[in-house]
């Protein structure tokens, strides 16, 4: 064990019917709190215009701390590093297609851009990012812009390809 962290080959005991017996002072990482969240129905995006993406379909949400009613924001209570991924879809050809997380409303974090060209029939624009989460009052959105000349709606159902989506979870180290 170096750091606290069990490795392979440190474990003491097994019963042989699941159950392991740990060495004492180690601590077993968990990547909680954690959540995934992805649109429910269509949301439209103006063009040139920034917007937050409503995911208010929870898949998970481990400790509730996920709003997926009314900010659409992610506000964990435990501090620490988290990893946060993001995609969102829509039918947009030669144009310019950005995804981004928000930190705490001013800061942008993980910006994706995509510019497909006019062959392009559902460009996604994917990117993940690890961010330093005080535990207390940070939180995190996800919004999108586009400039295809005017409103386009995103994607949202896992049936018709990748759904537009934004998770987290805390990470171990």
């Amino acid at each position: 064990m170096a750091d606290g962290i069990l490795k392979v080959g440190q474990i003491t005991t097994s019963s042989g019917s699941g159950t392991i017996t740990v060495p004492s002072g180690v601590i077993l990482q968990n990547n909680v709190p954690a959540f995934s969240a992805r649109l429910s129905t269509g949301q439209s995006i103006a063009n040139n215009t920034e917007v937050k993406i409503t995911c208010n379909t929870e898949i998970f949400d481990t400790d509730n701390m996920y709003d997926n009613s009314t900010n659409y924001r992610f506000t964990p209570t435990v501090a620490g590093k988290y990893l946060f991924c993001h995609g969102v879809r829509a039918n947009l050809t030669a144009a310019r297609w950005v995804g981004w997380i928000r930190k705490n409303g001013t800061t942008d974090m993980a910006i994706a851009e995509n510019n497909p060209n006019s062959s392009a029939t559902a460009p996604s624009c994917l990117g993940s990012v690890i961010i330093d989460m005080n535990g207390s009052s940070d939180y995190v959105e996800y919004y999108c812009y586009q400039n295809s000349g005017g409103a386009i709606t995103l994607h949202y159902s896992p049936g018709s390809g990748v759904p537009t989506y934004f998770q987290g979870y805390k990470i171990g180290v």
